[in-house]
């Protein structure tokens, strides 16, 4: 007899019973019209297209990559950009930060250069908020590849101050005020003082030139001496 079985689509009538309707796999068979790019998964009565993870079927049943930066916004968080990549997306930490937990889902955490790179700053380095900050000990400035220090000679840029009045010498980092021989420097430590009994005796020719400093002139200001008692003494 004439079987009466029909199956709906999707199905074919079993060809060695003829008595009911089995499922046809179109993925097996070929028959399916999934893309390259799709996997076909055979599901009762017909086949599904599924796009690999991160993608999305298309108009033309192609698939089309997921943007995730545009798509969920700030997904990445604060100190980071979002990269979207194929499939996937990536977390960029911003410059002076690092990625803790991996490009998805991880978090951009401060990096402190001063600790990780010793010598990164010639003499103090500080750690700020997404980058470092170098600083000279006082007496230095800091050099324009702000990293180094040079030290400022205060006896030259500062000259019109009059940082000493006698004799400046620059040191690293300072400066120092001396005195002319004959002089002491004062209390001030910029002053220079008159030394009580400093006498000198000097031959000019047949001439003893026998000079003593005034007590009643004890300083000594801007390379002049103020006042000297001399007398002269013919050899005879």
């Amino acid at each position: 007899c004439v079987s009466k079985v029909i199956c709906s689509n999707g199905f074919t009538l079993d060809p060695i019973s003829g008595q009911y309707c089995i499922d046809i796999d179109e993925c097996a068979n070929g028959t399916h019209e999934c893309t390259p790019d799709q996997t076909c998964e055979n599901r009762p009565g017909g086949y599904v297209c599924t796009c690999p993870p991160g993608h999305v079927a298309g108009p033309n049943k192609d698939c089309v990559d997921i943007d995730e930066c545009s798509l969920y916004g700030n997904i990445c968080g604060s100190n980071s950009q979002c990269e979207n990549t194929v499939g996937s997306f990536r977390c960029n930490c911003e410059n002076g930060f690092e990625n803790i937990g991996g490009f998805a889902g991880g978090s951009c955490q401060d990096i402190d250069e001063c600790q990780r790179t010793p010598n990164l700053c010639q003499h103090m380095c500080f750690n700020v908020w997404g980058s470092y900050r170098c600083a000279c000990k006082p007496g230095f400035r800091l050099n324009p590849d702000n990293r180094s220090c040079t030290d400022v000679d205060e006896c030259t840029e500062f000259k019109k101050n009059n940082l000493c009045i006698g004799i400046c010498e620059n040191t690293p980092g300072s400066y120092t005020c001396k005195c002319p021989d004959g002089y002491k420097l004062g209390f001030n430590g910029r002053t220079c003082e008159v030394k009580r009994g400093i006498c000198t005796i000097r031959a000019l020719g047949r001439l003893l030139i026998f000079a003593c400093l005034s007590p009643l002139s004890r300083l000594y200001t801007y390379g002049l001496y103020l006042t000297q008692l001399s007398k002269i003494w013919a050899i005879t």
